[in-house]
């Protein structure tokens, strides 16, 4: 009868998965945000893809030339897949299978892309300062609640700005693009990373990058918000040093 009683309080302390049609939602219990977010299979194996493509643009330096190329030509890629799937979703959503076409799109994209990329070299290079443009606008913005920039047209023209001047520059020295790769690095870690906290860091990237009427985002920063803001520039600057040590 105790052993019953111990399994019943188990049971009930434990919050179970909820399944839906087309997504199953995994119990969370480090969320810090409570806004009704809920992490889904999809999230988490979305959120493995960005952690593993953070790790080895971080210390892209341990890697050998043709592997990075081909990491470099998967993030973008996946990453245009996202942002056009995102900005052009109708307002009635893609159906029950939403979640896993925002899976498996942006990957299949990505695959294409890391072929692709095999077959320049100058792009390859200047995309790594364009990405690191990209993550430190992101990191600009995010440091006041509804953004830095309130205005979507000077979002865009901060972004822009500064993904040219990151592809500018990563074309006359190699330490601008291993700058641009430890950044963008960083930045995606923390993304990754928030898929399973939910500080609201995640809110920036999408609040700044899917203009979508149907979808709502909110973006506040916070203590935790500061807090990865922070720690981003330390973890920038160690994938810059190990690049420096071993880059190949």
């Amino acid at each position: 009868m105790v052993v019953t009683m111990l399994q019943d309080n188990i049971v009930m302390a434990a919050p179970l998965p909820r399944n839906e049609p087309g997504v199953l939602f995994l119990p969370d219990t480090a969320i810090v945000m409570d806004d009704g977010y809920e992490l889904s299979i999809q999230g988490v194996l979305g959120a493995i893809f960005i952690l593993i493509c953070a790790l080895l643009l971080w210390f892209r330096g341990l890697l050998d030339f043709r592997s990075s190329q081909g990491l470099v030509g998967f993030i973008v890629l996946a990453f245009v897949a996202w942002v056009l799937l995102a900005n052009f979703e109708p307002a009635g959503t893609f159906g029950r299978n939403r979640w896993t076409i925002y899976l498996v799109v942006p990957i299949a994209c990505g695959l294409i892309g890391a072929l692709l990329m095999s077959c320049t070299l100058h792009l390859y290079l200047l995309l790594l300062g364009g990405l690191g443009g990209l993550a430190v606008g992101l990191w600009i913005l995010g440091w006041q609640t509804d953004l830095s920039i309130k205005s979507n047209w000077g979002r865009a023209i901060l972004l822009i700005i500064l993904v040219v001047v990151g592809c500018t520059f990563s074309a006359l020295d190699r330490i601008f693009h291993m700058f641009g790769t430890a950044f963008t690095g960083a930045y995606m870690l923390f993304l990754g990373l928030d898929v399973f906290f939910h500080t609201g860091f995640t809110y920036c990237f999408t609040t700044t990058l899917d203009a979508n009427p149907a979808h709502a985002h909110i973006y506040q920063a916070t203590r935790e918000t500061h807090i990865i803001h922070a720690v981003l520039i330390v973890a920038a600057i160690i994938g810059l040093m190990a690049q420096l040590c071993f880059v190949v």
